[in-house]
């Protein structure tokens, strides 16, 4: 199932666990734009974790401090070259 993510046109796949995973799957991914406050919804793919075959070209990840490093160390083994971390 790979989708496109708003205008740019690349497939993204987000990888989520727990009630969040069931909430995306079901709904897609809310994005608030923090000026203005309007919400869009994007359907994606989401799974609940990465294969060890797959690679990427960059990652956004959105944890919590305490999960910055382990993150970090799980997402190395893809061959990720651009991570954007938000802790």
């Amino acid at each position: 199932m790979e989708r496109t993510f708003g205008q740019a046109e690349r497939e993204m796949t987000v990888l989520a666990r727990g009630s969040r995973l069931a909430i995306i799957r079901v709904q897609g991914l809310v994005l608030e734009d923090a000026v203005t406050g309007r919400r869009s919804v994007t359907p994606v793919a989401v799974v609940d974790r990465l294969p060890a075959e797959d690679s990427y070209d960059m990652a956004l990840v959105a944890v919590r401090r305490d999960s910055c490093l382990t993150s970090c160390r799980n997402l190395r083994q893809h061959g990720i070259s651009h991570l954007c971390f938000s802790c």
